[in-house]
């Protein structure tokens, strides 16, 4: 079977949605399927084509600026021309699936959209998002979504529902995206490495360490954490906070405003901002951690939390989208764009106050179970 994928993103850009889909790409191709993927080409350094881990890569160039935006026309003509080569064509939300759309109608191709969340009406809680912007966004989205597909496939509970509200007799289902284990089992640290991790980065042994990290995009509310800040330190003499975002483009300009403001905190060693870390560098700093904040306003599934909790972290999160669904060890829930509710929250969890569940797996080769049935479903004439 032949398969094309139609994305916003994909490696080496690094992000829970591209994280789903390299692993269900590389997945797919060790079982025999050959997996094509045209994406933007979001940086001059990345490279036109490749191959990597036998996936072929092709990426559309695009101006340095509304990439996204940009790729939905550009990238047509290619999305049709090989549309033609493969059996199925797969995309995701959002601006892919034109392209994909498009495709899918001129050549007659079965398409799958995977829908990461519907934001829908949270459009108008998303930070710094003036209420005539929001409900552009929102028409946009709708608009969007009313594109027609052979089959939808939601990553969680929460966005499976948020969708059926919306088109009730959609074909729709519910696969969640699957989590690198071994990935974090060859990054993890001893309790001895942990320590002298810990020593190497400037964090003694009575500092207490909360971390937040991730792509500071509109729904991801780090805002509200950022202003979480000196109310914990008014009262927490041993926390330490260290913020890892990454300088993206697409969230500079978010990003700058967060460093101002807690820059105006004047809070010395007691804050730290990193910018964008490798993979490997990154699950050692969420080990490091004594607490890792998850301030999400909406979220699809959940994966800085979902490997904070696999890393046993404790992590404060709030009960945005799929979040309830996903965590488990010990976490404290609050509700989502409430910073005195999070300093409580990092306090609760300074003195070890938290609720427990048992850990929850979301499996790398459960998901391909799921999307290769679902392909064979879709095209039962192709057995590969």
């Amino acid at each position: 079977m032949k398969i094309l994928y139609i994305l916003d993103n994909y490696y080496p850009h690094i992000g829970g949605a591209e994280l789903l889909f390299q692993r269900l790409a590389e997945g797919l191709v060790r079982r025999g399927m050959s997996v094509t993927v045209l994406v933007p080409k979001n940086y001059p350094d990345y490279l036109d084509e490749e191959t990597h881990n036998g996936v072929h890569i092709i990426r559309q160039k695009v101006p340095s600026f509304a990439q996204r935006y940009f790729f939905m026309v550009l990238a047509i003509v290619r999305a049709v021309r090989l549309a033609n080569q493969h059996d199925v064509i797969q995309t995701a939300t959002y601006n892919a699936i034109v392209p994909a759309w498009i495709a899918r109608k001129l050549t007659g191709k079965k398409a799958i959209l995977t829908v990461y969340e519907v934001w829908d009406t949270k459009w108008y809680t998303l930070s710094g998002q003036s209420r005539w912007k929001a409900g552009l966004f929102r028409l946009f989205e709708r608009l969007l979504l009313t594109f027609p597909f052979d089959r939808i496939v939601c990553i969680s509970d929460s966005t499976l529902r948020d969708y059926v509200r919306l088109f009730p007799s959609a074909p729709v289902s519910r696969i969640y995206p699957g989590v690198d284990y071994d990935d974090f089992e060859k990054n993890r640290l001893s309790d001895e490495q942990r320590a002298v991790f810990r020593q190497e980065k400037g964090y003694s042994a009575d500092d207490f360490l909360v971390i937040g990290f991730g792509r500071p995009g509109i729904s991801k509310g780090f805002d509200y954490l950022v202003d979480a800040v000196p109310p914990v330190l008014k009262t927490q003499s041993n926390v330490r906070f260290l913020f890892i975002w990454p300088s993206a483009p697409n969230f500079i300009s978010l990003r700058d405003s967060l460093v101002q403001r807690l820059d105006r905190f004047r809070a010395g060693p007691a804050v730290r901002v990193l910018d964008k870390q490798s993979r490997t560098d990154l699950l050692q700093y969420i080990q490091a951690a004594d607490c890792v904040v998850v301030p999400s306003l909406a979220e699809g599934f959940g994966y800085a939390a979902v490997e904070a909790c696999m890393l046993g972290r404790s992590v404060v999160s709030t009960t945005a989208g799929s979040i309830p669904e996903v965590i488990s060890g010990h976490y404290r829930l609050v509700q989502p764009g409430d910073s005195d509710a999070l300093a409580a929250a990092i306090v609760d969890m300074v003195h070890q106050r938290s609720h427990y569940s048992p850990p929850r797996y979301f499996e790398n080769e459960t998901m391909i179970d799921q999307y290769q049935a679902l392909l064979r479903a879709e095209i039962p004439s192709v057995s590969r």
